[in-house]
């Protein structure tokens, strides 16, 4: 595995790049330009490494300015919450679930700590799961870690000097920008015929009601601010999604736009090797970023080296089990490992602690082979995913884009708190486009996308799927406990 927080490597492709120009230079017998190439390959290789350490701060921060664009947050420093289920016209961020509704914020804490209040959740699975501009998630108030009652913590960025009134528990931010993704679980008890219609959601609003952030120049006086649902999936065309946003800018763009954010936003110390080098290609965190003329076409060619490599660690991070990628380390804290941070942050971005959100995913059946709507699938759990009691497990299937597909009944995912789910030992998922023929299997059916329309671009038609197992048993994260393989129907 590559970690471009050790300076005396390069990612493997541009390693072989280096090489591949010198042997044509010398083979030409130029050594000038043998030289000139390879000094090229190497800035080139430096400002790859370079936009994969800082992709994730910059995709946050687009994603911020999205959320806020879209209605997807109403004001900074406040929680806006997705009120309903998430489905198919909901495109900001890839891969989200079917089984939580979400609560996100925001936070400049460059005027001091905000105070995070939740209240008694009577037993309803929640957790706050707290980022840094970085991605890395530095603490996870919820059922896990703190229970269901109510508490008060108070979020501090690095530069503030003051003293907190008793008992609010302190969390410190190591970046002035955090990004809160509070999820709180919904009951399904979707019954098998799937449902088109909203299910009850007046316990988890009462819930997402108390979720608050105060200034502490404000606490406990203040009034709590009302529900603030978003209004992305009524917007009539949605907005690029961030990781477009970022794929619009060119190299030197991106690189600028990154200088600016590490102002509020400063690296670790860990990340001190790795700046060391960056000012190779002339950048400076918190400096404006001109490079010299001779760099400019390899800095702006790095965004699209760096997204194939992010896009390739992501599909093979972690182990292989059944076909299942299976990662129960290095996510949600990266330390040095750049290179998952940033494939994290373009694929599944906000991905929980393990402890908390234990997500294997696959796109293979037990072949190794694509999964694809021309073909119709079978998962056999037994036993069913094991999960801590007031837990819970779903399985859900995206596109080739990594969104929800969109059909008849309406059912993006299987959950544990459906009616045909509850209580069974054993379950078989069925795969297909069309609904099984026994209506005793409709609660099992869970709908991928139909064949390909187009001869030419069967990938139209491919698919993914992702376990989602919250606060997972131990036996889960030990992997003594594997998810089974997709196999083809007979």
């Amino acid at each position: 595995m590559v970690s471009i927080g050790k300076v005396s490597r390069l990612p493997i492709s541009a390693a072989v790049l280096v090489s591949a120009i010198l042997w044509f230079g010398q083979a030409a017998g130029q050594e000038t330009i043998a030289t000139a190439s390879t000094a090229h390959a190497t800035t080139l290789a430096t400002a790859i490494d370079a936009y994969i350490y800082g992709y994730p701060l910059v995709l946050e921060e687009f994603t911020r300015q999205t959320m806020l664009k879209s209605g997807q947050l109403k004001n900074m420093n406040q929680f806006t919450s997705t009120c309903y289920l998430l489905g198919p016209n909901d495109k900001d961020v890839r891969r989200p679930n079917n089984d939580t509704l979400y609560s996100q914020a925001f936070l400049d804490l460059t005027s001091g700590p905000l105070i995070l209040h939740v209240p008694d959740t009577t037993g309803i699975y929640y957790v706050m799961q707290i980022m840094d501009a970085w991605t890395n998630t530095f603490a996870a108030p919820g059922t896990r870690t703190t229970g269901s009652a109510a508490h008060d913590f108070a979020i501090v960025g690095p530069d503030w000097k003051g003293h907190l009134p008793r008992p609010i528990r302190v969390i410190n931010s190591p970046t002035n920008m955090v990004w809160i993704i509070g999820r709180t679980q919904v009951k399904t008890n979707f019954p098998p015929e799937g449902t088109c219609s909203s299910p009850s959601y007046d316990d988890v609003h009462a819930i997402l009601q108390q979720y608050t952030l105060t200034p502490l120049s404000q606490w406990p006086d203040s009034t709590p601010s009302p529900l603030f649902c978003d209004v992305a999936s009524s917007l009539v065309t949605s907005p690029p999604t961030p990781p477009e946003l970022v794929a619009q800018l060119t190299g030197v763009e991106f690189f600028q736009v990154l200088s600016g954010l590490m102002k509020d936003n400063p690296a670790a110390m860990q990340d001190r090797p790795a700046l060391k080098r960056f000012k190779a290609i002339g950048f400076v965190p918190g400096a404006p970023f001109t490079p010299p003329a001779d760099m400019t076409a390899q800095i702006n060619a790095a965004p699209q080296d760096a997204v194939l490599l992010m896009s390739d660690q992501f599909k093979n991070m972690g182990d292989t089990v059944n076909e299942w990628g299976v990662t129960v380390s290095d996510i949600g804290t990266y330390g040095t490992n750049y290179l998952n941070r940033a494939a994290v942050a373009l694929e599944a971005p906000g991905a929980n602690l393990p402890a908390d959100g234990f997500y294997p995913a696959t796109q293979y059946d037990e072949q190794k082979i694509q999964l694809s709507g021309s073909k119709k699938y079978v998962i056999h759990f037994d036993p069913v995913p094991p999960v801590n009691a007031n837990a819970f497990w779903s399985v859900t299937v995206y596109d080739k884009n990594g969104f929800f597909i969109a059909n008849s009944p309406c059912r993006y995912a299987i959950h544990s708190t459906d009616q045909a789910i509850q209580g069974q030992p054993a379950v078989e998922i069925l795969l297909q486009p069309d609904a099984p023929t026994d209506p005793g299997k409709m609660g099992f059916w869970l709908p991928i996308p139909g064949p390909p329309t187009d001869p030419e671009h069967p990938e139209e038609a491919n698919f993914s799927l992702m376990l989602r197992m919250y606060w997972p048993d131990k036996t889960a994260l030990q992997e003594k406990w594997v998810p089974p393989p997709v196999r083809v129907q007979e």
